[in-house]
């Protein structure tokens, strides 16, 4: 009997370690036009695609990155002053998270 719940608890134990972290995308400070920017993100299974979007109705994709194994790219910010983007990371699970927005300076 123990050696059937022990089994068990580590089957369990396996199966909890093999789960990943959720993903969460960090949204940058300082986003400047003509400036490098720095994306990190955390969680998740690699690889990722990492897009930037500008907020509005519809939103439009201004960069894609991917596939990567990292959690961080550099985006060479490469829309105006004044612009209101926002981050997204998918992963290899289609799991997707968003960052808040950020008007670029």
């Amino acid at each position: 009997m123990f050696s059937r719940l022990s089994s068990f608890a580590v089957v369990l134990l396996a199966a909890g370690a093999a789960v990943a972290a959720p993903l969460i995308i960090n949204t940058p400070v300082d986003v400047v036009s003509g400036q490098p920017v720095l994306i990190t993100w955390s969680g998740g299974a690699a690889p990722f695609t990492v897009k930037v979007n500008e907020f509005g109705p519809p939103p439009v994709v201004v960069a894609t990155f991917g596939p990567l194994d990292s959690t961080s790219v550099v985006w060479n910010v490469d829309v105006p002053a004044g612009t209101v983007v926002d981050f997204s990371v998918q992963d290899k699970h289609n799991a997707l998270a968003q960052s808040g927005s950020t008007t670029v300076q």
